[in-house]
């Protein structure tokens, strides 16, 4: 299985956790870029976008603590499972022997474009054998 942090291009870090003897993942987020607003201002927009998403049918691990430190955020959720780059290395792969989690991919990014959310489509962004849908 490969780093769960080895896709971020935003500065960002996962990593699992336990507490209590039950799996979390940690992500710290640290801006790569000048924001015109503080790191506050960001933890809301980004509880913003996941509320958005989930209120689009978006099923996402929960949320179990959210702070803003010195320089970044750290957001700790459910673990949701591995996502698919760490199942499957080689994305060919992946497309040839999981086309049910690639079309099961593909229905998420519908329903987030059809509410009007932007996503971003890399599969390191989809968790578990086959991303579920909430039913």
């Amino acid at each position: 299985m490969s780093n769960p942090s080895r896709f971020s291009v935003n500065n960002t870090s996962v990593r699992r956790v336990s507490l209590d003897g039950k799996p979390f993942i940690e992500k710290t987020i640290r801006c790569n870029v000048r924001l015109p607003m503080t790191l506050h201002e960001l933890s809301a927009c980004l509880a913003e976008y996941r509320g958005r998403l989930q209120d689009a049918g978006v099923n996402m691990p929960r949320l179990v603590d959210s702070r803003v430190e010195r320089d970044c955020i750290v957001c700790l959720c459910e673990d949701g499972g591995p996502n698919l780059v760490e199942l499957h290395d080689n994305p060919e792969g992946l497309v040839r022997s999981n086309r049910d989690a690639v079309a099961n991919a593909v229905d998420i990014l519908r329903m987030a474009v059809d509410a009007g959310v932007s996503i971003d489509p890399h599969i390191k962004n989809f968790v578990g054998q086959a991303p579920q849908l909430k039913r």
